[in-house]
């Protein structure tokens, strides 16, 4: 016996990356491979699995490509996403959603794929744009999509300027695997409040040095566990 199920009202916002970047380095996290999809991929298949009313891209207030193209980053996902829908279904490997839809169907995600009128300049513009937006649409639910290293932070940012809204309660974060940073998770600090009392003596920026720095994280993990952290 299963639970009969109710679908809300979905909106997947994709997270900008930055055109400014070699075309190979923005390709590897917006689109990435099979094995390691970037956001675009995942957007869409976070879309197909909720049946999204609305698959949102802002803006970037400084991100264009490079003259004479002169395209703003969210006009170039939407035409890599475009020139690309026939490999969507390569993906069903991560993704098994792609394996239950025809290219033809997969296709009217780009009949909700929407640019934004807004520009953004950074993760927490974007956060604070889209509260408004989607409340006007009457969006019961947001997937938003970023990087696996980079997912944290959105989180972050929607708990903290949509505190008290009901559109946090019923947020969920898709990580695409391949990474912006290009390094590895192991390079990620997460610093919850308990981490941050136990080290208040060191300075946020000399904590930033440890990311690359396997040897001196384990220290740290050593001393963070002596004091039950």
């Amino acid at each position: 016996m299963s639970i009969r199920r109710w679908q809300p009202k979905t909106a997947v916002l994709l997270h900008v990356f930055d055109c400014r970047l070699t075309q190979e380095e923005w390709f590897r996290v917006m689109w990435g491979t099979p094995a390691l999809p970037g956001r675009i991929p995942t957007a869409v298949a976070a879309a197909l699995e909720s049946s999204a009313e609305v698959l949102l891209v802002f803006r970037d207030k400084f991100c264009y490509m490079p003259e004479p193209d002169g395209r703003n980053e969210a006009e170039v996902i939407h035409d890599t996403l475009f020139g690309n829908f026939d490999k969507l279904t390569e993906f069903a490997s991560s993704f098994p959603v792609f394996g239950h839809f025809i290219p033809e169907d997969i296709r009217q995600v780009m009949s909700i794929f929407r640019i934004s009128d807004r520009y953004v300049v950074n993760t927490d513009d974007e956060v604070r744009e889209a509260l408004p937006i989607l409340k006007e649409m009457g969006i019961e639910h947001v997937v938003f999509v970023s990087s696996f290293d980079h997912i944290s932070r959105v989180a972050q940012r929607v708990g903290e300027f949509w505190a008290g809204e009901p559109l946090a309660s019923n947020s969920s974060f898709r990580p695409a695997p391949a990474l912006h940073s290009g390094g590895s998770m192991k390079d990620v600090i997460v610093m919850e409040p308990s981490i941050v009392r136990a080290l208040w003596l060191v300075h946020p920026k000399r904590l930033l040095g440890l990311r690359g720095n396997p040897e001196a994280l384990a220290r740290v993990d050593v001393v963070l566990s002596e004091v039950g952290v």
